[in-house]
This record gives structure tokens, C-alpha cells and sequence, in this order.
């Protein structure tokens, strides 16, 4: 599942955000619970410490469940705050979408705009 945080994050949105993971997360059917979920933020302009206490929260729930949360934004603001904060530690940070996607799809870091399959000793991805 991908999601995308857009904007300025105020309160509400962050409330709206973790209803639907959590609707999402508790749904019984397999097949619609994610394993994994991607964290868009490269269009994010601003977040406050409620994004990050958001995505420590789905984080711990989704990691119960075999899961992982990434984070497309290496460069960004949230990922500045995670680094700052060394919640980068815990949450896996992706320099853009495809490389969190392919990192999520079990493939290797993206080179020049491909992928590259893991299993090369190389850690999938960090940057």
C-alpha cells in the first residue's frame, strides 16, 4: 500500500491518516491488509512531531504482522526530521518512490534508473 502525504500536515489530516491505516490494518480480510506500506513524502512541505508519533505507531503495527514501512523521501523533510530525530533508524528511508518500491518488491537499490536484485551482501537501498 502506498501512501501519500501532500502538503502542510495539520492535526486532522494526521487523525484522518491513522483511521484509515488503522481501518486498513484490522480489516480481517488477507488480502486487503498490507504487508507493507510505502510513505510517499516527497510532496510534503511540512509535518510535526504528530507525522512522526503517526508513523511509529503504523510502524509497530505492521511490524506485528510480518511487515515494514518505508519512507520516499530521502531528501525531504520528513527525512530530515527521522534523521534528526534517528527515527531513520527504525523507519527505512528511500531516496524516491521507485526505489522504495523496489526495495518493498524485494529487489535491490535502484541503479541509474533500474533495479538491481538483492542478495549482493548490499544493504537494499540506504541512503
Amino acid at each position: 500500500m502506498i501512501v501519500t502525504l501532500m502538503g502542510c500536515l495539520d492535526a486532522e489530516a494526521i487523525a484522518d491518516l491513522r483511521r484509515l491505516l488503522t481501518a486498513r490494518l484490522a480489516d480481517p480480510e488477507p488480502s486487503t491488509q498490507p504487508t507493507h506500506l510505502i510513505v510517499d513524502a516527497t510532496r510534503l512541505t511540512f509535518c510535526d512531531e504528530a507525522v512522526l508519533r503517526a508513523l511509529l505507531d503504523v510502524h509497530q503495527a505492521i511490524r506485528r504482522e510480518g511487515g515494514r514501512v518505508v519512507v520516499a523521501d530521502a531528501g525531504g523533510m520528513l527525512a530530515q526530521r527521522l534523521r534528526r530525530t534517528r527515527l531513520d533508524s527504525i523507519l527505512e528511508l528511500y531516496p524516491s518512490l521507485s526505489a522504495a518500491e523496489a526495495a518493498v518488491a524485494g529487489l535491490g537499490p535502484v541503479d541509474d534508473g533500474g533495479y538491481k536484485p538483492a542478495g549482493d551482501g548490499e544493504a537494499a537501498g540506504q541512503g
